[in-house]
């Protein structure tokens, strides 16, 4: 097995650009949907019909894919990257370093734990344990370590 880090490198990347003080704007999409409310941090992707609800709060460093919903009142940590179409319903806490594949689905008040890869098209009903591969509907962990896994994900 490959040493695959997640996004390690994107987050040393993005450490060493502010060590060596720069800072970094954010991007967004002109099709993609801010509500005034929603708070973020800098070197936020956001692209197009990317929504940002009531309330939510997006870290440093993150990467939203085309498509993407953060519902109202959910939080998203630093260093996170969503693949296209992922839906992060309300009040949910997604933990810093976590991966969320195409398609997925973040139940209502659930917490995605740090280091997370949340499979395309996974349904996550349950809070998650730290650096585990979730896959399915309903999500159920791999047993695999998200640091150190090779290859695609498969259900």
């Amino acid at each position: 097995m490959s040493d695959i880090q997640l996004n390690r490198v994107r987050s040393r990347l993005y450490s060493a650009v502010k060590e060596a003080g720069f800072s970094c704007v954010s991007c967004f999409s002109d099709r993609a949907f801010i509500l005034p409310s929603a708070k973020h941090g800098d070197n936020l992707f956001a692209q197009e019909f990317t929504s940002l609800q009531h309330n939510v709060r997006i870290g440093n460093n993150v990467f939203l894919s085309s498509g993407t919903c953060v519902g109202h009142s959910s939080t998203m940590e630093d260093n996170c990257y969503t693949g296209p179409h992922a839906v992060i319903c309300g009040g949910v806490t997604i933990r810093r370093g976590s991966f969320l594949g195409a398609n997925c689905c973040i139940l209502e008040t659930v917490t995605v734990a740090e280091d997370c890869i949340i499979g395309a098209g996974a349904v996550v009903l349950r809070d998650t344990e730290p650096g585990q591969v979730y896959v399915g509907s309903p999500a159920r962990p791999t047993g695999r370590d998200s640091l150190v896994t090779a290859g695609v994900v498969v259900g």
